[in-house]
């Protein structure tokens, strides 16, 4: 770049050296043992790195036992190079490329055989808890006995390293256990943040909150109450979980009439439960980090805890505060469209997609039924909008059963062979030109259900960000050797224990990714995937 070398005065180079990183379990030319222990940082490199990791990456892992390394390049003569990353290279500490060496204290014999014990009582734990052989009380315990004698900083990488184990696995009451214990052991610990964050927007979430009765009922501990749940044909929905849009300029009051019988109720009290925890976990943000909580995801989760326990005023407090920090980017759009809601004057801020309530389709991927034909498609674009791209198309429909999903798009690449066959469960469709729904029923545009089919009609799912999220749910593809088609169906019970009434009102995006050639959405920007706050509305008819 000209800039560089003009105005920055940096000198062209050329790499001595080049390597690579290998996948997951390959040995390299080089390699790196993270449990290895580091004297001059008194911990392993996994160890290390564990607080910087959970900090910067939403998707957390651990740190792999060995990661190793290709050799790409080597100019260096007499493959003196191989032996290491800077072997044959002369870098002095202090000098432009290096950093002074610090004083250190070597750890002694305790130290290390405290963490070489610490890291098989993390596996023995995890080990044991998904076996379901530890209670609550008894994995308290576990984890006071694995932390005794660490410091606060190791120990609160340990809770933490647990929890998010337990989170990426789906099993978010241990999760939420875990997390809640490195909130209140370690309150300053730079993770506890994280921890706290990840608990408004867990005991806000609608979809989480039915996920974990829907997997209680299929343990049979609610098997009856969720039979009722099934059966009712039309009831209003309970505070807080969706909205309803009101006609003309009447505004919702804030707790919805009850469903009838004992199941509505103790559904309600659930659902006011984990609101209520939501809300308290709120407060405790609030008082400890207050940038943390003002961010959008934050109060948004928070408005809808309230707005499930019928308070409204406190809700729409959330999005006043969110507009009054924000520039007119598209979380202050998200508030303007919650105002929009409660009284909706002039248009919408919000891309609108009305979902037709027709009869049932046909599943044969040829979208040539009644219901498609009265329903509004609308276009996915690109980035550029300027025209060149594939056409796609999506569409919306609903019955008192069932949600129903279609596409339509050109093909962007040459119709593959044999690209029909037997599906398997959570397939990647990374390499596949795929579409993605978004569905967000209680807008709290933190969590969400993720349905994605590509152009075999193969599909993935995913309910707050995990992925073990297998609903019951049927797809049928189709097309020729310039369109493929799609068209799914998923019943509603797997998605809520609401059937949406006419105007009522989800959060949805739609987005398409080709591969190597870039994404198209139905909501602007599309360059951006699963980004919550440029979800439309999508309005029942």
């Amino acid at each position: 770049f000209p800039e560089q070398l003009s105005q920055l005065g940096l000198a062209a180079w050329k790499s001595r050296k080049v390597f690579g990183s290998l996948p997951d379990g390959q040995i390299g030319d080089v390699n790196v043992s993270t449990t290895q222990l580091a004297q001059r940082l008194g911990a392993s490199l996994a160890d290390h790195v564990t607080t910087p990791r959970g900090l910067l990456t939403d998707d957390y892992v651990g740190s792999r036992t060995n990661v190793g390394f290709r050799l790409y390049v080597d100019t260096l003569p007499q493959h003196v190079g191989e032996h290491d990353f800077f072997s044959g290279i002369t870098l002095h500490p202090g000098g432009e490329a290096r950093r002074n060496i610090g004083e250190f204290a070597t750890p002694g014999i305790d130290v290390l055989r405290r963490m070489a014990q610490k890291q098989r009582n993390v596996q023995a734990i995890i080990a044991r808890a998904e076996q379901g052989q530890l209670d609550a009380a008894r994995y308290a315990a576990q984890i006071n006995d694995l932390t005794t004698g660490l410091d606060s900083s190791t120990a609160g990488n340990v809770i933490y390293q647990l929890g998010q184990h337990y989170r990426q696995t789906g099993k978010w009451p241990l999760a939420a256990e875990t997390f809640t214990m490195l909130t209140e052991r370690h309150p300053d610990h730079p993770l506890a943040e994280a921890a706290l964050v990840w608990l408004v927007r867990y005991w806000s979430s609608g979809e989480a909150a039915w996920r974990e009765q829907r997997l209680a009922a299929a343990k049979g501990q609610h098997a009856a109450a969720l039979q009722l749940v099934t059966q009712m044909t039309t009831f209003q929905p309970p505070a807080g979980l969706g909205q309803v849009l009101p006609a003309k300029n009447e505004i919702v009051p804030g707790n919805a009439p009850r469903v009838e019988g004992q199941l509505a109720v103790a559904e309600h009290t659930l659902a006011s439960d984990r609101a209520g925890r939501a809300t308290a976990l709120g407060k405790l943000l609030e008082q400890r980090n207050p940038a943390t909580y003002a961010e959008p995801t934050v109060r948004f989760a928070l408005a809808s805890a309230y707005r499930q326990q019928g308070l409204t005023k406190e809700s729409r407090k959330h999005y006043f505060d969110v507009q009054r920090l924000r520039d007119h980017d598209d979380w202050w759009t998200c508030a303007e469209g919650e105002r929009w809601l409660h009284e909706p004057k002039g248009m919408s801020p919000k891309t609108i997609l009305n979902a037709a309530n027709g009869p049932r389709p046909r599943l044969d991927g040829r979208l040539d039924d009644a219901v498609w034909q009265r329903t509004n498609k609308v276009d996915l674009k690109g980035e550029l909008n300027d025209g060149n791209e594939p056409a796609a198309k999506a569409m919306v429909a609903y019955d008192n059963e069932f949600l129903y999903l279609a596409v339509e798009c050109q093909r962007a690449l040459a119709r593959p062979p044999n690209d029909a066959g037997p599906r398997s469960r959570d397939a990647d469709l990374a390499g596949h030109d795929r579409v993605d729904f978004y569905l967000d029923l209680d807008r709290d545009w933190s969590s969400w259900y993720r349905l994605s089919v590509d152009h075999r009609g193969w599909t993935g799912e995913a309910c707050f960000d995990d992925a073990a999220w297998n609903p019951a749910w049927f797809v049928a593809a189709g097309g020729d050797d310039n369109l493929w088609t799609v068209e799914a169906a998923i019943p509603l019970t797997e998605l809520t224990g609401q059937r949406p009434q006419p105007r009522y009102v989800w959060a949805l995006g739609i987005e398409r990714t080709i591969p190597g050639a870039g994404a198209q959405s139905w909501t602007a920007p599309a360059a951006a995937p699963g980004r919550p706050e440029s979800f439309g509305y999508l309005i029942f008819e």
